[in-house]
């Protein structure tokens, strides 16, 4: 992100999901606390926290994921619990108000 500059604008497409050796959102209970308790774990302070995002303009273009709190994502009851931890992550940054646009995975018929 060092190119990044008050007026950048930074747009993500993703599921939110985290699979890493660091967390694994959804996957293993209690990887997603609250963003609050989260920031305060030496692996963010020392890995994962950005430099600032204050003046920068956040979208995110979240691709919508089914079972939410069953099988595989059985740690993560809805998309809202999964969203509200990144909006609390971008504007715990300095972000203010990302927008969130969903993604549907559609069918079409042909």
């Amino acid at each position: 992100m060092k190119d990044f500059v008050p007026g950048s604008r930074l747009i993500v497409l993703s599921d939110l999901l985290q699979n890493s050796d660091t967390a694994q959102f959804c996957y293993r209970q209690n990887q997603m606390p609250p963003f609050r308790i989260f920031r305060e774990r030496e692996t963010y302070k020392n890995r994962l926290a950005p430099r600032s995002l204050e003046g920068i303009e956040v979208e995110v273009l979240l691709l919508q994921r089914y079972g939410y709190g069953q099988g595989s994502l059985k740690y993560c009851q809805s998309e809202e619990e999964l969203t509200g931890f990144w909006r609390d992550y971008f504007t715990g940054n300095g972000a203010v108000n990302p927008v969130f646009t969903r993604i549907r995975d559609g069918h079409t018929a042909g």
